[in-house]
């Protein structure tokens, strides 16, 4: 991110994922109160992407946290989560099903996420939770492969996972460097 006015940044970033950051932040800004960088431009040339968005005063929470007050600090974390009850509140789209939630990114397209996926690509859309349940297991396959027990309990694992219950908007990385 570099400061290219007194009011605006540039953010430059893979397509696949600055595309997915764009749209949650629209969605956002659509449906919620939460504060966010208005986004004024966004494009994409080849594999990168570039989003024009204001620049907000402020310091990074993460660098101003051991400085605050437990007071200060629980007025953060009250507030954060005010944030996430908020973008819990967003309702998904219906796109395929009326009976089966999809998952994927604000617009219902492929979604990136450095936690889920072990390689910087997007991944899904999945028309179904099922569908993502099982791809999100096979990131285990591997470790199955080499000790038969390991495969047995990632078998358990997937049993064990609702394939059925409200899909609703999540922050796929929300930490005190994002803040």
């Amino acid at each position: 991110v570099r400061r290219i006015t007194k009011t605006a940044v540039v953010k430059t970033e893979s397509a696949s994922q600055l595309r997915c950051e764009v749209e949650a932040m629209q969605l956002v800004l659509a449906r919620t109160t939460i504060p966010l960088p208005r986004v004024h431009d966004y494009w994409e040339r080849g594999a990168d992407a570039f989003l024009i968005m204001d620049f907000i005063e402020g310091e990074n929470l993460k660098r101003v946290w051991h400085q605050l007050t437990l007071e200060q600090q629980k007025n953060v974390l009250q507030t954060l989560g005010g944030y996430v009850a908020d973008l819990r509140r967003i309702a998904q789209r219906t796109r395929v099903s009326e009976r089966h939630a999809w998952v994927g990114s604000a617009q219902g397209g492929p979604v990136w996420d450095v936690v889920l996926a072990s390689e910087d690509k997007p991944f899904g859309p999945f028309e179904s939770q099922r569908a993502f349940n099982d791809w999100r297991i096979t990131m285990y396959d591997k470790f199955g492969k080499i000790h038969p027990p390991t495969a047995s309990h990632i078998t358990e694992i997937r049993e064990a996972m609702p394939d059925y219950h409200p899909i609703v908007f999540t922050h796929g990385d929300i930490h005190r460097g994002n803040v």
